[in-house]
């Protein structure tokens, strides 16, 4: 499927909101995130791993290291009530310009709760203290839901591509 990048952000101006609170307050959710507990790892727990592999399919052996191997990297680990409920993550590059979010992922039963929108702003947050300016994640086209949601926070689409899978030579 084809997927869309945005380059914009929480200000809508193509900067990385530097007010912790400001996704929260534009959408008036934050009572939603009640005992929601953020916490940002430098290494992806089995748990998050898990919850990662079932989005998309499972995971190569070498995910890992893919997902590590960014010398600015942060796994979002998003708990209620002890169960971990998302994930996401951030990365800064382009020299420290760029917060790049992405394997975000609410489970179901936490849906439409705000927690996406806490976990992306923990995470500029956490960008913005690395030196990001600027941000951009990726999306399928068909998360419609995902996709409002980052058009609240003011990403636009930068561009879309399509994804190419080679023949199965066993068929």
């Amino acid at each position: 499927g084809a997927g869309a990048v945005g380059a914009g952000v929480p200000d809508g101006g193509g900067h990385v909101a530097a007010s912790p609170d400001q996704a929260g307050a534009a959408g008036g959710r934050a009572e939603a995130w009640g005992g929601a507990v953020v916490e940002l790892a430098s290494a992806p727990s089995e748990a998050w791993l898990s919850v990662a592999a079932g989005r998309k399919g499972g995971l190569p052996d070498a995910a890992r290291h893919v997902l590590t191997a960014v010398d600015q990297v942060r796994f979002a680990h998003v708990y209620v009530d002890g169960s971990l409920v998302a994930i996401g993550r951030g990365t800064v590059t382009g020299q420290g310009r760029w917060l790049g979010l992405g394997l975000i992922e609410v489970l179901p039963v936490a849906r439409r709760q705000g927690l996406a929108r806490r976990l992306i702003n923990e995470l500029a947050a956490w960008g913005v203290s690395g030196g990001a300016t600027h941000a951009f994640l990726q999306v399928e086209q068909r998360n419609t839901t995902a996709i409002a949601l980052y058009q609240r926070l003011g990403f636009t689409t930068h561009h879309t591509y399509l994804t190419r899978f080679a023949p199965n030579p066993q068929r």
